[in-house]
């Protein structure tokens, strides 16, 4: 029998069928709550509103369904002067502040967001709290975004996105790609990533302030721009642990294990990256 669905092979194909998907998920469900505030304005059906009475939306914040359905699960707090586009879905327990988030974008279980959000899959736990953009992305789980910290999506001739996957540039076939961030990744305070970024697991973009590589290995430190070490896995995994102890949360004997196998499943991507970058920077004028 034929099979209904869509496949998926690229990270990117999850990012941009996403908002049609979310669409599916609510169609004709009949049990729409909308906004319970008067002062919360619905642009659209508010028949598309599917807001939990266990949610709290402060007023003057904008609910846009004219593109498709908005979806606020229950312990979700927005904060006024938030505007939200549909199809977009918010996960229990997310904090909103003062946020632009666009259509097509899935915000996972107790996030913390900020700045602008377009057509992008956060995980749980990312903390975005400050402002920046960050579009057609995907983001994984306990990351960590700086104030600032922003995606580029789009080239300025508007061709395709190549983009890294084990260090071999692969075209997307579309024209908006942002970055796809690994688990437990952190960036500093305005690091800018460049159109079709692939940033691995347990990264530490630091300092910012200039145009980061678009192929940064697991476990690697960045600074100044420049891929230059591979951070210690000892080191990762504490400060992992003081993350997670930190939201309530418990670093796993087997979130552990999968950790240290995927830092030995990097190390000759990770070597060479490092050696690739010590390399342009002994040319460097």
């Amino acid at each position: 029998m034929d099979a209904s669905g869509i496949m998926i092979n690229r990270p990117w194909d999850l990012v941009n069928q996403n908002g049609r998907q979310l669409e599916r998920d609510y169609v004709d469900e009949g049990v729409s709550q909308g906004p319970q505030s008067s002062h919360v304005q619905c642009l659209g059906s508010p028949t598309d509103v599917y807001v939990s009475e266990q949610a709290e939306i402060d007023p003057y914040v904008v609910i846009d369904t004219r593109n498709g359905p908005v979806s606020v699960d229950r312990d979700v707090h927005i904060q006024s002067f938030t505007r939200i586009e549909g199809p977009c879905h918010v996960s229990r327990g997310t904090r909103i502040f003062r946020a632009n988030v666009r259509e097509g974008t899935t915000i996972g279980e107790h996030c913390r967001v900020g700045g602008e959000v377009e057509a992008s899959i956060l995980h749980a736990y990312v903390n975005k709290y400050h402002e920046g953009f960050l579009g057609h992305s995907y983001v994984c789980p306990w990351v960590n975004l700086g104030a600032i910290t922003t995606t580029s999506d789009l080239k300025s001739d508007y061709s395709t996105v190549n983009v890294p996957i084990h260090g071999e540039l692969i075209d997307s076939g579309t024209i908006k790609v942002g970055s796809f961030i690994g688990d437990h990744t952190k960036t500093a305070i305005d690091s800018m990533f460049n159109t079709g970024s692939s940033i691995g697991v347990m990264t530490l973009v630091l300092p910012g302030g200039r145009l980061l590589p678009r192929h940064i290995p697991s476990f690697c430190n960045v600074s100044f721009g420049d891929v230059s070490a591979d951070w210690p896995l000892e080191q990762n995994i504490q400060t992992a642990r003081v993350t997670m102890q930190r939201r309530s949360r418990t670093l796993t004997p087997a979130a552990e294990e999968l950790l240290r196998t995927i830092h030995n499943m990097t190390a000759n991507e990770r070597t060479g990256a490092i050696n690739v970058a010590a390399e342009k920077r002994l040319h460097r004028p």
